[in-house]
């Protein structure tokens, strides 16, 4: 579940492929906490992006 998201939008987005990375920056059993870029053909960050997520019991 998606406890918080924030997103920064640093640049436009040209027509073309988007490659997201993402990396996890810390993780206990509940709660994650994610960052990711979105980077354009020309290698530029268009925007970036931070989650809080908590990890529920599935049933």
């Amino acid at each position: 579940m998606t406890r918080t998201l924030t997103t920064r939008f640093l640049k436009p987005a040209r027509i073309g492929p988007i490659t997201a990375k993402a990396k996890v920056i810390s993780q206990t059993d509940r709660d994650m906490i994610v960052e990711a870029d979105l980077i354009d053909a020309n290698d530029v960050t268009v925007a970036s992006a931070t989650a809080e997520l908590r990890v529920l019991d599935k049933r």
